[in-house]
């Protein structure tokens, strides 16, 4: 269920006009009939999470180190059932393989993802200077800056 997304405004309408026609007068069926209402409320307006078959990799895996990784699970297979050396070598080539694509991809992920922090965090006051248009802040940005500039230096 994701109550965070629920429609609140809706509910509330649909159990208020439902508990204008409760019954009253008797006890033991009224918190029957308020926990009926409750739950019919929340199966028509919360909506209730669906779950994917999409498979969470990790942000620098590629196809190629997946593929290597598979063809190595492959390989393992493979020497296990027939105890073979020529596929146990095989099998060694192939996980040596993956292993340095994964450090590869590990390491081109790493210095892509460090440039573009640096990137975001080198160029000053990226905090206020909002949207620009061709590379110079838009009219109202500028005066929140000057006028922020002006509040910090009228007080010297």
């Amino acid at each position: 269920m994701l109550y965070n997304q629920a429609d609140y405004d809706a509910m509330h309408h649909f159990v208020k006009g439902r508990l204008a026609n409760l019954d009253l007068t008797f006890c033991s069926t009224m918190w029957d009939n308020f926990n009926c209402i409750m739950q019919d409320a929340i199966k028509r307006f919360v909506p209730v999470c669906t779950s994917s078959n999409k498979r969470n990799k990790p942000l620098w895996m590629t196809r190629k180190v997946f593929r290597s990784i598979k063809r190595k699970g492959k390989l393992w297979k493979k020497w296990r059932q027939s105890k073979n050396d020529t596929a146990y070598t095989e099998y060694r080539k192939q996980a040596n393989k993956a292993s340095k694509a994964v450090k590869l991809a590990k390491k081109s992920f790493q210095k892509k993802d460090s440039k573009e922090y640096l990137k975001r965090t080198l160029s000053p006051f990226t905090h206020i200077q909002g949207p620009r248009v061709e590379s110079k802040l838009t009219d109202d940005y500028c005066n929140l800056m000057i006028a922020l500039v002006s509040c910090f230096y009228t007080n010297i």
